[in-house]
């Protein structure tokens, strides 16, 4: 729903030169297309606003959330992230440490003795990784606000 508000909030610059373009064409007189005009952004930017402040109030009640599960005992509301932590570090630590290692092992113990033994599975790690980097947050997004300036000086909570 945010990514819909977002949008239609960079389309909205279109929209208004759209609209003085329709009003052009059935108000004849100059100064009545100029009033409508006006009036019509006054529209658009009014209800602009409604929507961020409507995506605002989104982010801030799913904020809210996160905190409320995060400080709840019970492990099956507050333990889901720290599992799917421990699931993605696990994963990822087969992926890049022990499948490799294991594999180059087996190579060694089939070779030296004439074995068959099988190769460890190569498990898909694209899901992992998108998972991992959702939750490290890895988006580019910590570059995006030091570079407009709206970074915070430290990860401490502000008071």
């Amino acid at each position: 729903m945010a990514a819909g508000i977002i949008g239609a909030l960079t389309a909205a610059p279109a929209v208004i030169e759209g609209i003085t373009n329709i009003i052009g064409r059935f108000i004849p007189d100059p100064g009545q297309q100029a009033q409508a005009a006006i009036e019509m952004q006054k529209l658009v930017v009014d209800r602009e606003a409604a929507a961020a402040t409507a995506a605002a109030e989104i982010a801030k009640a799913q904020a809210e959330t996160n905190t409320a599960e995060a400080q709840n005992p019970s492990m099956f509301v507050g333990g889901w992230r720290p599992f799917v932590g421990w699931v993605c570090g696990i994963g990822l630590l087969y992926v890049a440490l022990l499948q490799p290692g294991l594999a180059w092992l087996t190579g060694i113990v089939n070779a030296a003795f004439g074995i068959g033994i099988p190769m460890p599975p190569v498990p898909p790690s694209e899901v992992l990784m998108t998972v991992l980097t959702g939750m490290l947050g890895i988006a580019g997004l910590r570059s995006y606000d030091k570079q407009k300036g709206t970074a915070a000086p430290t990860i401490a909570a502000k008071r």
